[in-house]
């Protein structure tokens, strides 16, 4: 069954939103959560590079526990992962590398980020991985939440 309007791409985070049903959207939850960057190639825009590369970093010590089934967790958890795009945008901008910005793809239940693009972007991505795991106090759930 098709519904009119339930994709959209928002504008200002690049956040691709579906409309689901509560069955839909946890098994999307659970599956693979994919924020793309880059939008379709077209003539005279920048390609993407030859030498890309592909890291997978862990963010379960940014994020938490990736199902607690708590409604402020997970709004919690979105606007981490909503800064956390917003630091990596920050700093490819002020390193001049966001001419193609690389791609990353969220995996909710694995707690890990999967992020393609240069060398130099996916140092860029290490160092903001790593503050933000500095500057996070140690996480360790309590058994039974």
């Amino acid at each position: 069954m098709a519904h009119e309007n339930s994709l959209l791409m928002h504008g200002d985070t690049s956040v691709l939103v579906a409309r689901a049903t509560e069955a839909q959207h946890a098994i999307i939850a659970d599956v693979i959560r994919v924020l793309r960057e880059n939008m379709p190639v077209q003539d005279g825009a920048a390609r993407p590079p030859a030498n890309s590369i592909v890291r997978i970093y862990a963010i379960g010590r940014i994020l938490g526990i990736s199902n607690s089934g708590s409604e402020q967790h997970k709004e919690e958890r979105a606007a981490k992962t909503d800064a956390l795009i917003s630091q990596i945008h920050t700093s490819m901008a002020m390193a001049r590398l966001d001419k193609t910005m690389p791609e990353l793809s969220f995996h909710g239940s694995s707690n890990s980020l999967i992020a393609k693009g240069t060398a130099a972007q996916m140092e860029l991505i290490t160092q903001a991985i790593t503050s933000w795991q500095e500057n996070t106090p140690d996480f360790r759930p309590v058994r039974g939440q």
